[in-house]
């Protein structure tokens, strides 16, 4: 006894062919992309809003991956701050508290997680010229 499909079903085995071929098409991409490892990108794979100098300062040191992840600790500290100043305006010293926190992990001086402690210097940093710029707005008004 021969079974003849309805168009319904082969349309439906069409349409799961075509979800299958996708399917294997996306995952073959993702394989691609996974293929590359992030020690083998250089810096220029960095988003646009992860500082120039920044990157500059770092590159010798870390991989693109934690230049990424401390820069997201710096833009963290400033949205906890609340900052009104441009972040141009402090990356000297932001560099410099990074270049503190190797010289201190060099000499073996951190006991918790370079991204921890750079966080927290990078924090203070900003907490000063946040208490700066608070003092500085007061005594302006106080002169007005």
């Amino acid at each position: 006894m021969e079974t003849t499909h309805s168009p319904k079903t082969h349309a439906e085995e069409k349409q799961n062919k075509n979800v299958e071929e996708q399917t294997n098409a996306t995952q073959n991409r993702q394989t691609q992309l996974h293929e590359t490892a992030w020690h083998e990108l250089d810096s220029s794979f960095l988003p646009d809003y992860v500082h120039e100098d920044f990157i500059k300062a770092a590159k010798p040191f870390l991989p693109i991956d934690d230049i990424y992840n401390l820069w997201s600790k710096v833009h963290l500290a400033c949205q906890k701050l609340n900052l009104s100043i441009p972040l141009d305006d402090v990356i000297e010293s932001i560099i410099t508290d990074f270049k503190q926190t190797i010289f201190k992990y060099k000499k073996g001086k951190i006991h918790t997680t370079f991204e921890g402690y750079f966080y927290r210097v990078v924090y203070s940093r900003l907490w000063h010229v946040k208490k700066t710029e608070h003092i500085q707005h007061w005594y302006n008004n106080l002169l007005s």
